[in-house]
């Protein structure tokens, strides 16, 4: 397993430690693309919706959009 693929499975672990999964019906990734690569499939296959609001953008450019936007 790759690193980023351990690091999707854990954050995946918590979030269902942490979280009732089926109460939502989707996420919003505020992350960059190497982060969220892992982890979005295995949200979608519990039937959850992923946004990426910026994901067209490169992680420098999302940073610099969110400073601007005081965020």
């Amino acid at each position: 397993m790759l690193g980023r693929e351990r690091l999707g499975q854990k954050v995946f672990e918590q979030m269902g430690e942490r979280l009732v999964l089926s109460d939502y019906e989707g996420v919003f990734f505020h992350t960059g693309k190497n982060y969220r690569d892992y982890l979005i499939p295995k949200l979608e296959k519990l039937a959850l919706k992923c946004e990426v609001p910026l994901g067209n953008l490169p992680i420098g450019k999302q940073l610099a959009w969110y400073k601007t936007h005081n965020c």
